[in-house]
């Protein structure tokens, strides 16, 4: 950090709404407290335009008079009495309170915990904790989105613990995952029993289960990503010159996301004429399963298409692969160029043959081909001939004997800019 700079912060007055309104909140949350110790009270309060609301979730044997509490607050603030007060508050929702409200282990009602600032620990530029957080939410998303889990509701909530030494992350303390769902479904069978059942169905030998099974129906059950291609990450570097669509987060059936995408995608406009992206591949980043959906020929409306990227990236985490590569893989790789063959008159050399020989392993290594040097000698030993052993050696140096060839056509490939972003 520089020795010199300027920091600078700020304070507000008591009469400051935003202080105003934690004032009220911390009163009412005094008053529940004084009546019921055991209360739960999740209370926010808002200010505008001549009125006060306050809502949330109080749970208390007696429930303070909340109007009153606004009005004291307000006048020991020095406001005056020109305002409305709206009180909307109701019980804690009952899945959390028998959750919590245990002899045994008391919770706090309820967590919620915000927070965030720049680091280095990922790739995001965000701490470890709020990374896995999001991409835990964002998988509920999809597995509601996609039907993977059936009976999800909208609202879910992640929360990771990770654990630091010396300031590193060395391991996740704790997980907690809740989630809104059909009052009848099991999520504990959705979200772990179902997996473990399918393990351990897949580990029996297949006349084991249900004597249905053939040893291939197994086989295509442990790949399930049978009818979309996984490619390595790394595979993407070679890959410049395209442009597709990258999915994050894309757990469950790949299928099911390639049908769903194209189907969304025809809905919204984008795709036309009855067009789909095809040749989808699915690989793994950072622990998460992606899926690459290549334009090739499909016929589409890019704009339609970039907006709706946009719009849909809290869901998706779309990124087009031209800066997906980049900015998480490192950038696409360039081919090599081949070296050229060293030039080495022959004319004026000795004529004894290892002498040439010297002359163009000397050169071979100045031009980074000491990989040729070895198999220039075994070839021209072999020969068993001075002239032969010659042609050899024009082989890998350029020599009179060297054949002309003609300058070489580029194998480039022109790609037309079809799809401009």
């Amino acid at each position: 950090m520089r020795d010199n700079y300027i920091l600078t912060a700020e304070s507000v007055t008591e009469g400051h709404p935003d202080k105003l309104c934690d004032a009220i909140a911390d009163s009412v949350l005094d008053a529940c407290l004084k009546h019921d110790p055991a209360a739960r009270v999740a209370c926010e309060v808002m200010a505008t335009a001549g009125k006060i609301i306050v809502a949330g979730e109080i749970t208390a044997a007696e429930l303070p008079d909340i109007p009153a509490i606004v009005c004291q607050t307000v006048r020991e603030t020095g406001y005056g009495p020109d305002y409305e007060v709206e009180v909307i508050t109701h019980d804690q929702s009952g899945d959390i309170a028998g959750a919590v409200a245990q002899e045994a282990q008391m919770g706090a009602g309820d967590q919620g915990i915000m927070y965030g600032y720049a680091c280095s620990e990922t790739a995001e530029l965000l701490p470890l904790p709020v990374v896995l957080a999001h991409r835990l939410t964002l998988l509920l998303t999809n597995a509601r989105k996609t039907g993977t889990i059936q009976g999800l509701g909208p609202d879910g909530k992640a929360q990771v613990s990770v654990e630091y030494q010396n300031g590193k992350p060395c391991r996740i303390a704790a997980v907690v995952v809740s989630c809104q769902h059909d009052a009848d479904k099991d999520m504990l069978w959705e979200i772990r029993d179902r997996e473990l059942y399918k393990k351990e169905q897949l580990a029996q030998a297949p006349e084991d289960v249900g004597g249905a099974v053939q040893a291939e129906n197994l086989t295509e059950r442990e790949n399930p990503m049978s009818d979309v291609k996984q490619i390595n990450a790394d595979d993407l570097r070679h890959m410049e010159g395209q442009e597709g669509l990258i999915l994050q987060g894309c757990g469950g059936d790949p299928q099911e996301w390639v049908d769903g995408i194209n189907r969304e995608l025809t809905e919204a406009g984008i795709l036309l004429d009855g067009s789909k992206l095809e040749n989808v591949v699915s690989f793994r980043h950072d622990g998460v399963t992606c899926l690459l959906f290549p334009f090739g020929d499909a016929e589409l409306t890019i704009g339609k298409f970039a907006m709706w990227r946009i719009q849909t990236h809290d869901r998706y985490g779309g990124t087009w692969l031209s800066d997906y590569v980049p900015n998480r893989l490192g950038g696409f790789l360039q081919a090599e160029p081949q070296p050229q063959k060293p030039r080495m008159g022959l004319v004026g050399q000795d004529g004894n043959i290892y002498a040439v020989l010297g002359r163009a392993s000397m050169l071979l290594k100045e031009a980074g081909m000491q990989d040729k040097i070895d198999e220039m000698f075994q070839r021209c030993a072999a020969s068993g001939d001075y002239y032969k052993a010659l042609n050899i050696i024009s082989e890998y140096v350029e020599t009179e004997l060297s054949p002309k060839s003609e300058p070489q056509k580029s194998t480039k490939k022109k790609v037309r800019n079809t799809h401009e972003r």
